[in-house]
């Protein structure tokens, strides 16, 4: 039942109820002299027959001062702790409601807030291959929910794009570098770019900012420290050996030491406040009598602005394993159906194996997924796996399946191996396949 006085079902009110339309209820007496009372909590003035006085309009003063309360009768330092604690997939609706809100659902401070009352959440993004030119989505976990971002900048349906990373910091995703090929000629080597996209969350919106020089495609990169680093990769003529850093407060770019190997096709990770690039393909070099160690990491450490060699770190000999993840601080990886923890030197402990779902299916496995850690959870997101009709015909079937592995809760199965906790979460829905970037934001 609608409330006499109120303003209902009007999405264009903001501060001052612009609308014009009735707010009294059906067949409810009314009262030339009663007040009525806007979507924002502001008392309209009386209306009278005789001579209908004017209302403010939205444009005024009082309507875009900083002292006009966001809730009408209470302090703003309590309003604003008040809409901190609301649920983050509501925001954008929430924006709707006034000028005012919606400066304050865009700004830095509500997000600080968040953070100091413990309300901040974690919000999952994903760039699937399929469909091609689909932009980025978001998970919120706590909600179970799945939105979409605005378009992609440079992503089209035209351009196969690939060998880009992208990176979180802050309330920001950065989407770095990569190769472009035309959906005409697939096989063509393509161009390699070296722009830098950067998305906010906060204002859902993507802006250019300063590209990369050299251009890389296949690299490594990784936020440590609100800073941003990448390495290796490769330029339109060489394998990369080169590092930089890039800060996010002053969007420059600085050169770091080489690494010792030129590679490409590696994994970014961030450990212990250490940049890990892992594997992927490499250049030998003429005067090694041994070549690189293929299963080996390098590791740059910040404070020192150095490099280390970690040999055989990898399970496998020429190239990473599978998709590496660090959870809680510790580094993990998904490998031949278990999920397995690296302990130093060639020591992976298996944490347990996987007994359902997707990644356990044989005997051909899911491939092309992504990982991303949450606390004491792992998602495992899209991916695709070969169905064989017969001995001569495969398919490639493209998931849009999440699976999430708890760390905590192991159990034994009944040849006394360790079985992980797995459960569903909401699949992605249109988008599915290889997924091409993961990260994940605090909001």
């Amino acid at each position: 039942m609608a409330i006499p006085g109120l303003c209902v079902g009007c999405a264009s009110c903001e501060e001052d109820c612009e609308c014009g339309r009735s707010t009294t209820a059906p067949g409810t007496p009314r009262d030339d002299e009663q007040s009525k009372l806007g979507v924002c909590g502001k008392m309209m003035p009386a209306v009278n027959n005789e001579k209908k006085k004017e209302r403010p309009n939205c444009d005024d003063d009082i309507c875009a001062s900083d002292d006009y309360p966001l809730i009408p009768g209470l302090p703003d330092h309590i309003s604003k702790a008040f809409l901190a604690m609301l649920p983050r997939a509501s925001f954008t609706r929430l924006q709707l409601v006034s000028r005012s809100w919606k400066r304050y659902f865009q700004s830095e401070e509500l997000f600080d807030i968040r953070r100091q009352i413990g309300e901040a959440e974690p919000c999952i993004y994903v760039l699937a291959e399929h469909p091609r030119a689909a932009p980025f989505v978001m998970l919120h976990p706590r909600a179970d929910k799945w939105v979409s971002l605005p378009p992609t900048p440079g992503h089209s349906k035209d351009q196969i794009w690939e060998g880009f990373s992208c990176v979180a910091v802050d309330s920001f995703l950065f989407v770095m570098g990569g190769t472009r090929r035309s959906t005409h000629h697939p096989y063509s080597t393509g161009e390699m770019c070296g722009e830098v996209w950067r998305y906010d969350a906060k204002t859902n919106k993507w802006e250019a900012r300063r590209k990369m020089d050299p251009a890389r495609s296949w690299h490594a990169a990784a936020a440590i420290g609100g800073r941003i680093y990448v390495a290796g990769g490769s330029s339109p003529h060489t394998i990369l050996q080169s590092a930089q850093v890039y800060d996010v407060s002053s969007d420059s770019w600085s050169p770091l030491p080489d690494m010792r190997h030129r590679r490409f096709g590696c994994q970014g990770l961030a450990l212990n406040h250490e940049l890990w690039v892992v594997a992927g393909e490499f250049e030998i070099h003429h005067t090694s009598d041994t070549g690189p160690e293929h299963g080996s990491v390098e590791i740059f450490d910040p404070k020192s602005c150095s490099w280390r060699l970690a040999p055989d770190v990898c399970l496998d000999s020429e190239k990473v394993a599978g998709p590496m993840v660090v959870a809680d601080g510790r580094l993990l990886c998904v490998h031949q159906r278990t999920v397995r923890e690296y302990k130093g030197g060639k020591n992976w402990e298996i944490l347990g194996y996987v007994s359902s779902g997707d990644l356990s299916q044989r005997p051909y496995p899911r491939f092309g997924f992504g990982l991303v850690s949450l606390e004491k959870e792992v998602f495992v997101i899209g991916g695709a796996r070969e169905s064989w009709q017969n001995q001569t015909r495969c398919t490639i079937q493209n998931l849009d399946t999440v699976e999430v592995c708890n760390l905590d809760q192991l159990s034994k199965s009944r040849d006394s191996c360790p079985e992980l906790s797995w459960r569903d979460a909401s699949p992605m829905g249109v988008c599915r396949g290889t997924i091409l970037a993961t990260a994940l934001v605090w909001l």
